[in-house]
């Protein structure tokens, strides 16, 4: 059903109303989701305030029974104090306070007036028990308070605890029935969302079932038609009606049908009638296959008329060719015989000449070796000579030096000698004054002399003064002698002193001599260095001329060789020109028996007789 209506829409609209339809159902199924989820949301947060709203008033009510009317009770059993207990009750009725402003603050402006307004009446009985019992705290009455827990403080307190105890219960009776509301409507939510979704489903995939049949019947009807046709059923049509794309294209397709039915008619004839002038063709080849060019193909009006008459014109050209052919070839035969000859001739010369330029190779290579020997044996020299420069060098550096250290040794000899000198003027007036003493020496030994005897003389009375007299003898005697141990040792010093001035003397004159030949000696030295670095110069031009001249035998050989292998390469091509020029003869020969093998017309005969004869 769909699909009869679907064949008039176009297939990009069919995919589009397929594609649109699926989306739709998703988009519509998302809202619901979303509706969904955001019930869910709403419910929730409702349900969590409410059970927070319990929470805290059941925290309140817990703080209320702990907080204050157990330790009352303690207080009143007498197991707390009067101070334990009003501090305490104190202190937890400002936490109790802000327990219940955070309580309050948690709702609306309206719903926090209204509990205020419900809670007023029994939070100020609370409140005023609280007081009154801080109040008997600081009395310390304990017959006051027995009365008033008694009679007062049950009615005061209770109300306040029956109220939270209402409260809590209606909260977790909210809670409850939120959450029984809230699960029937997400689960009629969920089966309405799961119908709506199986629905969509469904017809989209009716929908897509019904597109795929409109698209791909028409598919299977051109693929049966095609494959009718390649079996040979040329009569096998496609038939489609529709106005989409595989309508139009099944009308196009019968009608190249039609049409090339109606061509492949006309084209059997014409093949009948072309395979009648292929044969005569055929027959035609077949004579001229057997090299008889004599033969005539009839030309007729078809598609083998230019053929015919083409092969007739190529056989009556081959006829003249091959006579022309005949012609040269024995022409060529006669050429190649005489350029044979007369290669081979060549082949002999240049036999001769490879053989001369190699004996001149040999020659320039001895004559390089040579050459190269030569500057080697400069390159030594020259070194030798530059080594022996180097070392005059070094010993006109140590003979100057010499010369040096002689002047300073003539200069510190004519020092030493001059010290000398004053040495013997010393000891010279060491000796005058060994004299003065040994003079005084005998004058005091004489005076001893003297004093002795005047000393004996005198008896007792110059005995000590004999005494004294005879240590001063004893002391004359002693200087005198070594007046005369110091006058040989003096001497001794001059001898000594004469005779190194003479060896100075002597030394000086030696130290001036050798001074002398080691300026002549420097001045030979000097000489012989400038004729060694002359020859050492001549040596070095000898080798540089020698390396260039070996280069040039180098260079030389390196042409020769060159020129050698030009020689071989063009004996080579002599040779390859021989064997070419023996081929060219035996083709020639072959040349002439091939075209003899051909049947010519008797006027190409007649013309190759003519051209021979002239």
């Amino acid at each position: 059903m769909f699909s009869s209506y679907f064949s008039s829409i176009n297939i990009g609209k069919r995919l589009f109303i397929l594609i649109a339809s699926m989306t739709g159902v998703l988009v519509i199924t998302g809202i619901l989701l979303a509706t969904g989820l955001s019930s869910a949301s709403i419910t929730t947060k409702k349900l969590n305030s409410d059970i927070q709203h319990s929470v805290s008033l059941s925290k309140i009510y817990n703080k209320m029974s702990l907080d204050f009317v157990e330790p009352i009770n303690n207080l009143s059993r007498g197991t707390s104090t009067w101070v334990d207990t009003n501090e305490r009750l104190s202190k937890n009725l400002l936490a109790f306070n802000d327990e219940w402003d955070v309580f309050l603050d948690s709702f609306s402006s309206e719903k926090r007036s209204a509990i205020e307004k419900q809670y007023a009446g029994s939070l100020d009985n609370f409140y005023k028990a609280i007081d009154e019992i801080i109040i008997l705290g600081k009395s310390q009455n304990r017959a006051n308070l027995s009365l008033f827990m008694l009679n007062d403080f049950d009615l005061m307190v209770a109300p306040l605890e029956r109220e939270l105890q209402g409260s809590i219960e209606n909260l977790q009776i909210l809670a409850e029935r939120s959450y029984t509301e809230f699960a029937s409507s997400q689960q009629m939510f969920i089966i309405l969302s799961v119908i709506f979704l199986v629905a969509g489903i469904s017809a989209s995939v009716l929908l897509g079932i019904s597109i795929r049949q409109s698209i791909t019947h028409p598919v299977s009807k051109i693929a049966d038609t095609v494959e009718s046709i390649t079996n040979g059923d040329y009569d096998a049509r496609t038939r489609l009606e529709g106005r989409d794309e595989l309508a139009t294209l099944s009308s196009a397709l019968d009608k190249l049908l039609d049409e090339k039915v109606k061509t492949l008619v006309e084209a059997e004839k014409e093949n009948e009638e072309l395979n009648n002038s292929i044969i005569r063709l055929l027959e035609a080849t077949s004579q001229l296959s057997e090299k008889d060019l004599t033969v005539t193909v009839p030309v007729s009006e078809d598609i083998t008329g230019p053929v015919a008459d083409a092969m007739n014109l190529v056989s009556s050209e081959t006829a003249k060719v091959l006579g022309d052919i005949h012609t040269i070839a024995e022409k060529v035969e006669q050429n190649a015989t005489s350029v044979k000859l007369q290669g081979d001739k060549v082949t002999l010369v240049a036999e001769a000449e490879r053989s001369m330029v190699q004996t001149t190779i040999d020659r320039l290579e001895n004559a390089s070796k040579t050459m190269n020997a030569i500057a080697k044996l400069c390159m030594n020299c020259n070194d030798m000579a530059e080594n022996a420069s180097e070392s005059t060098n070094h010993a006109f550096d140590a003979v100057s030096s010499t010369v040096v250290g002689m002047d300073e040794i003539r200069e510190t000899i004519s020092e030493t000698e001059k010290r000398i000198k004053r040495l013997g003027e010393r000891s010279q007036e060491i000796s005058g004054i060994v004299d003065l003493i040994n003079n005084i020496a005998e004058r005091t030994h004489i005076l001893a002399l003297n004093a002795s005897m005047h000393a004996a003389a005198a008896g007792e009375a110059g005995r000590g003064f004999a005494v004294v007299a005879d240590e001063v003898q004893r002391l004359a005697e002693s200087s005198r002698n070594a007046t005369s141990q110091i006058a040989a040792l003096v001497g001794n010093i001059q001898n000594e002193t004469s005779e190194t001035m003479d060896t100075m003397n002597n030394t000086i004159s030696q130290v001036v001599e050798g001074s002398d030949r080691a300026e002549q000696a420097g001045l030979k030295m000097r000489e012989t260095q400038q004729k060694t670095s002359d020859l050492a110069t001549a040596v070095a031009k000898i080798a540089e001329r020698s390396l260039h001249q070996a280069k040039i035998n180098e260079k030389l050989k390196s042409e020769a060789h060159l020129i050698q292998e030009k020689t071989q390469e063009t004996n080579a091509e002599l040779l390859q020109q021989s064997t070419d020029t023996s081929s060219l003869v035996n083709l020639s020969n072959d040349l002439l028996d091939s075209v003899n093998t051909f049947t010519l017309p008797d006027n190409v005969v007649a013309l190759n007789s003519e051209k021979k004869a002239s």
